[in-house]
């Protein structure tokens, strides 16, 4: 999503169960039950690395951006970090509330030129 306050990049997860996983761990897992567990990449990484490839595409600062992973509301997040630099993980639930309040602690990142730049770009 681009906004004269940055470019916000969504990944969203459909899983259910309950989702462990921490900041620098490399897989998560999500539990159906304690028998039926499945690993899957950092989605924090995962979209880390969309916002770098975004990054230099539209030759915008990384700082401009901030990664938000939105998991479907079948799942409990369990001991999950919820924010940090420039990333954010919540239920769809969380997600209009965090994105209003990051849209209201934000200065504008983009003049209007810039913005139309960027909006030609993408498209």
């Amino acid at each position: 999503m681009l906004h004269e306050r940055g470019v916000f990049v969504f990944e969203s997860k459909n899983y259910s169960g309950w989702i462990f996983g921490s900041e620098g761990q490399r897989q998560w897992t999500q539990a159906l039950n304690k028998v039926t567990k499945t690993r899957f990449y950092n989605p924090i990484m995962q979209n880390a690395a969309h916002v770098r490839a975004l990054s230099r595409r539209l030759v915008v600062p990384e700082e401009c951006f901030v990664s938000y992973v939105v998991f479907s509301d079948r799942c409990k997040l369990v001991n999950v970090p919820t924010r940090g630099e420039g990333w954010r993980v919540c239920g769809n639930d969380d997600l209009l509330r965090l994105v209003r309040e990051d849209l209201g602690s934000w200065d504008v990142a983009f003049n209007g030129l810039q913005f139309s730049t960027l909006e030609g770009r993408i498209e």
